[in-house]
């Protein structure tokens, strides 16, 4: 039948004169209306056509329209609804949520959010204050929709749920306004939602496109699923580092929803996914959210059978890594969920079977499980309510178990630390700052140190973030080893580790008895820096910390004369490791002396970075001012390769962590224009990760970089990016991926016989029947700690222990010393796990395998990344070298010098 009506739709539009204005296109003719059946409807209520001129379905509404169309509805009914910005993307488009509520529950909005922040913290309750407030209070719904800006539907969903909570007369909308507040956030992503339709309104014809080739349906990169920066913001919950995600961070923390959904598309040929989530389960859920996810679950399911819409539950999508939508409200007592429907990837789209999924049958499912999960919120409102509160009481009263305590020492990399306890503080997690010098645990503590409690009604959060490992049960372990032995993929949706003191190598001990004095930390008022001195000689600024990194960004930005030394000095008595900066005042003579002290003031003050002034150059031990080891540091022009086939996601967060986290520009570059004589202008090209580079490049482009690197470029590669570099046929790097090591000899054929073997048992047989495995396996996201070679310049400042995430299967030979340095190397096998769960022979290869190699060619330098630096932004730990390559690098080719 729908075969039949697509046809008429096809022919009518031939009969037009081959024109139809896009805005005609009609994607309903295909579909079911979008709507709830036996209800009536609120005259007064603005629809969707009557503001913005078709039917739910019919199109794809842009952020803009979507907005249009709540600000109608907030005009028409002022007292029934609320639009609050709470966020501005890169781009500078706002994000806002929708409240929707009776008049009575609207008027109170100020009085629900400090009545959940009271139940949120219960310990300080009177039980008939809790009471009191379970009885009272409404179950706060938010409703999130389109976080990837290519999964469209959910937007539109959204907005026939803010319509129908205010106009819809009838089952179930009478009840469930009644006792709930909800909020809908129409669209996550509105920069990656503008890049697909841009993209869409180019491509469109005179009808939809079914095709799974169609240019309307297939994006170029980097598609429309990321925000401006390229971040996945489903990831981000946890390393904070978006302005999307930081302000629903902060606005959840408002509210304490009960309930959290994050709304998706996944592919075509898939149905409709809700939870229950796939096992694992993060060690901290507590039973009663488990309870809570299946009483969503059948109240959707019950729907979606009357409606006869397909689903699945408890697989694909597991509840392990704290940093989704669906995740992270779990660890403040919420129930998060994640609902997924088959994409039409435009108005239409053909799934293998011939079936045609469309626009609308997004939106009608979407639609439906919103209502659904409002229904089951307020149906169940006491209990749920009274569950929240038991979560954060329980997880105050330390009944998680665990250490009482957590110290983070003011040790190291300072600023590393500060940056730790103030990301604690957004997440909603309550620190102490010590306000006297003092020791615990055999861990000496700096006043200014920072406690974390895990006694606190968020404590199951922090135990998830600070700790090394988050179990897996072990009967999901053992299944997955099963999996593993007969060739199959492991069950795994993301990384496995993600602790982060790790991401940020950053000590924290674990400890059950604290006396030191300290005071509650908001976040703010981190240390002042220490204002310089003034000098006649020049300044000093020890390398190592994410201060001194953005001390140097400055400082090449500003046009100053840097040095680095390479080596160890000691100046007046104090010694100054590897790295250590230097801005003496002869080598610039453009500012006289008291102009450069207020420019170290205030690169002092920016950065944070510590600045010693020196009077004298004079070393008593280690090198001097003017050895050859101190080399200056003139700023680099960076090219960072752009387009296909570059992982977008490596891009997109390598440009974000030298342009946000370090103040330094980078110029994209499209990696097909690598072969023109504009690369000459760069001195870094960084290849992120990616795919096949040497087909992107082609025989002139691969040929064109390695005499830029021979006559003195820097080449920096990540991951995918030093896959190419090691090629045999590309020959930058002088390294070699491995086999799989399995103890077992090579076999050798004779003619058509092979060596007779005896099978004994069951397992023998497995072992058997599994094809050879010429690679290791598969990571699926570890972190892997690691340790440093002291004697090149790329490992300046870079501690022991730095932890790089590892996916994949990429394990590369070390290089000889006449190949060139690793600079840092995998840990011991029984040191080498940093967060979450390495399988016993991935551990014994990657052990002292190399992790950041570094070769000479030519008058060049070429860096090999095994992993990426820059993922998702958040391993800080590895900042300095990823600095030391791109800031450091050029000052010891003959480029620069």
């Amino acid at each position: 039948m729908r075969g039949h009506i697509l046809r008429k739709v096809l022919i009518s539009a031939l009969l037009t004169c081959f024109y139809i204005p896009l805005a005609a296109v009609r994607a309903d003719t295909v579909v079911e209306s979008v709507g709830w059946p036996d209800v009536s409807f609120d005259q007064a209520v603005p629809t969707l056509e009557s503001v913005l001129g078709y039917a739910p379905g019919e199109r794809i509404t842009s952020v803009d329209q979507a907005h249009t169309y709540l600000r109608a509805l907030a005009s028409a009914l002022p007292e029934r609804t609320r639009m609050v910005e709470y966020a501005r993307s890169w781009e500078g488009r706002p994000l806002v949520y929708f409240l929707v509520g009776t008049e009575e529950t609207m008027a109170r909005v100020d009085e629900i959010k400090a009545g959940m922040q009271a139940l949120a913290d219960p310990a300080e309750l009177t039980d008939g204050r809790v009471e009191s407030l379970i009885n009272d209070l409404p179950a706060v719904v938010w409703l999130a929709y389109g976080v990837h800006g290519n999964e469209i539907s959910s937007t539109d969903a959204g907005l026939q749920t803010a319509y129908h909570m205010l106009a819809a007369k009838g089952a179930p909308f009478d009840t469930i306004r009644e006792n709930t507040l909800v909020a809908i956030d129409p669209s996550q992503n509105p920069d990656g939602r503008e890049r697909f339709l841009n993209h869409f309104r180019e491509t469109y014809g005179i009808a939809p496109s079914t095709s799974a080739i169609a240019a309307e349906r297939r994006e170029p990169w980097p598609a429309g699923r990321t925000n401006h920066y390229l971040f996945d913001l489903n990831r981000d919950w946890l390393p904070l580092t978006q302005p999307e995600v930081i302000g629903r961070v902060a606005t959840f923390q408002e509210f304490f929803p009960l309930v959290h959904v994050d709304i998706h598309e996944m592919g075509t040929d898939s149905s409709y996914f809700f939870p229950p989530p796939a096992q694992p389960f993060n060690p901290h859920y507590v039973d009663e959210q488990e309870q809570m996810l299946d009483a969503y679950g059948r109240n959707n399911a019950k729907w979606f059978d009357r409606f006869g819409f397909e689903y699945f539950t408890q697989a694909v999508y597991d509840a392990y890594y704290p940093g989704y939508g669906d995740s992270w409200p779990a660890f403040h007592g919420s129930v998060g969920m994640t609902f997924e429907m088959a994409s039409a990837r435009g108005l239409a789209g053909e799934r293998r079977n011939g079936e045609i999924v469309t626009y609308a049958d997004g939106v009608q499912r979407h639609f439906v499980t919103s209502v659904g999960t409002i229904e089951t919120a307020s149906t169940n409102r006491e209990a749920f309510l009274r569950n929240f509160a038991e979560y954060r009481r329980s997880a105050d009263a330390g009944e998680h178990g665990g250490p009482r305590e957590y110290l983070i020492p003011l040790v190291g990399d300072a600023s590393a630390v500060h940056k730790l306890a103030a990301n604690l503080v957004r997440h909603g997690i309550e620190i102490r700052r010590t306000i006297e010098a003092g020791s615990a645990c055999d861990s000496a503590m700096p006043e200014g140190s920072y406690l974390v409690s895990s006694r606190q009604p968020a404590g199951r959060m922090v135990r998830t973030f600070l700790e090394q490992e988050s179990p897996m049960a072990e009967d999901f372990l053992a299944e997955q080893e099963r999996r593993r032995a007969l060739g199959l993929r492991a069950e795994l949706y993301d990384i496995l580790g993600w602790s982060l003191p790790s991401l940020y190598n950053v000590a924290v001990q674990p400890c059950d008895r604290v006396s030191i004095d300290a005071e509650v930390f908001d976040g703010s008022g981190v240390p002042a820096y220490a204002e310089p001195a003034s000098s006649q000689v020049g300044w000093l600024v020890p390398w190592g910390t994410q201060a001194a990194g953005r001390f140097l960004a400055a400082a090449q930005r500003a046009g100053l004369k840097v040095q680095g030394a390479d080596e160890v000095m000691t100046i007046s008595g104090r010694r100054y490791e590897r790295g250590t900066l230097v801005v003496r005042i002869a080598d610039n003579p453009q500012r006289d002396a008291g102009e450069l002290h207020m420019m170290m003031s205030q690169l002092a003050e920016m950065s944070g970075a510590e600045v010693v002034a020196t009077d004298t150059s004079y070393s008593e031990e280690g090198v001097s001012f003017g050895s050859s080891s101190v080399m200056s540091l003139p700023a680099p022009r960076i090219a960072l390769a752009w387009d296909d086939p570059t992982t977008s996601y490596s891009a997109g967060n390598t440009r974000f962590v030298l342009e946000r986290q370090y103040g330094y520009p980078v110029e994209p570059v499209r990696v097909e224009h690598f072969p023109a004589d504009e690369l000459d202008r760069f001195d870094v090209v960084i290849l992120p990760d990616g795919g096949d580079y040497a087909s992107a490049l082609g025989e002139r482009g691969v040929d064109r970089l390695k005499e830029w690197v021979g006559r003195g470029g820097v080449l920096v590669t990540m991951s995918g990016g030093m896959r190419f570099a090691a090629q045999d046929n590309v020959g930058l790097l002088p390294t070699d991926l491995e086999r799989l090591a399995d103890g077992k000899p090579e076999g050798e054929h004779e003619g058509d016989l092979v060596d007779g073997t005896q099978l004994k048992d069951q397992d023998a047989y497995q072992s058997a029947i599994l094809p050879e495995a010429p690679r290791p396996d598969s990571i699926p996201g570890v972190l892997l700690r690691t340790r440093t070679t002291t004697d090149t310049w790329l490992s300046a400042g870079v501690s022991d222990g730095v932890a790089f995430m590892v996916e994949g299967r990429d394990v590369y030979r070390p290089l000889t010393l006449d190949e060139g340095w690793n600079a840092l190397y995998f840990e011991a096998p029984e040191n080498i796990e940093a967060g979450g769960h390495l399988w016993a022979e991935n551990r014994a290869q990657w052990a002292f395998k190399p992790a950041v190699v570094q070769a000479s060619y030519g008058d060049g330098i070429v860096i090999g990344f095994v992993a990426d630096p820059t993922f998702r932004a958040a391993l800080d730990g590895a900042n300095v070298v990823l600095l030391n390559a791109v800031l450091r690098g050029p000052g010891h080719t003959a480029r620069l010098r």
